[in-house]
């Protein structure tokens, strides 16, 4: 699952979800838009805190080019 759709599926800002995982909000909407991914360290963290439902593996979809 796409962690804008967990996001959205729980109801819960990009702020919130930050603060959960000890991460700016920047960052977090970085991930979002797929300007970043996550390190293995924190993607540890978002696969806990998403109860598995947010993985490695959705932050590996190619980028689209606009």
């Amino acid at each position: 699952m796409k962690l804008t759709d967990f996001l959205a599926s729980q109801k819960m800002t990009r702020a919130d979800f930050a603060f959960r995982i000890g991460v700016h909000p920047v960052t977090v909407s970085k991930w979002c838009s797929g300007a970043m991914r996550p390190g293995w360290g924190v993607m540890e963290r978002i696969h806990a805190v998403t109860e598995g439902q947010v993985t490695a593996q959705d932050f590996m979809a190619p980028k689209v080019a606009a």
